[in-house]
């Protein structure tokens, strides 16, 4: 199990540049959600966005992609 989970935790280590977290915290102005809340957002995009970099090398090595 931990052979498929280092590719994540790869990526996921590498401090980025927050652009996300800083979105979230924008759009909280006017939301207000409770910040434990908030946490779980940031949490579930960050994982999403990792995932989908883990998937996009696979996906440019199909021959039916588009372009």
């Amino acid at each position: 199990m931990q052979v498929l989970v280092e590719p994540y935790a790869y990526l996921a280590s590498i401090p980025g540049k927050e652009v996300r977290s800083a979105l979230i915290a924008s759009f909280n102005t006017w939301m207000q959600v409770p910040e434990p809340d908030l946490d779980t957002v940031k949490k579930v995009v960050g994982m999403l966005h990792t995932a989908s970099l883990l998937s996009v090398p696979s996906l440019c090595t199909l021959s039916t992609r588009p372009g």
